[in-house]
């Protein structure tokens, strides 16, 4: 096994287990039902995100360069929504 392959497999389970963790504490933070349901349904739209980012990635790696900038791009636009929406929520949830 050469260094980038180690490197490749150890970056995806620190990805993914980083991901299960934030998921995790998000869902235990969460203050509601209709919360809670928000942050499993973010979640899971923002796996299938960087799932096909990275089958792209993978299957096309001369257009990398290319598809980066709007991945990233999307990705924090996409953060600051979930943000955005969730204390939204929290607030409409205290409130009423």
């Amino acid at each position: 096994m050469n260094a980038g392959l180690i490197g490749g497999i150890a970056g995806a389970i620190l990805g993914i287990t980083g991901g299960l963790i934030g998921v995790w504490f998000s869902y235990r933070a969460a203050k509601g039902e209709r919360e809670r349901r928000f942050v499993i349904i973010g979640s899971v739209f923002c796996l299938a995100y960087v799932s096909l980012f990275v089958a792209l990635s993978w299957l096309l790696p001369k257009a990398r360069p290319v598809i980066l900038i709007p991945y990233a791009v999307i990705l924090l636009i996409g953060i600051n929504y979930w943000n955005r929406r969730q204390s939204r929520i929290r607030q409409e949830e205290r409130t009423g």
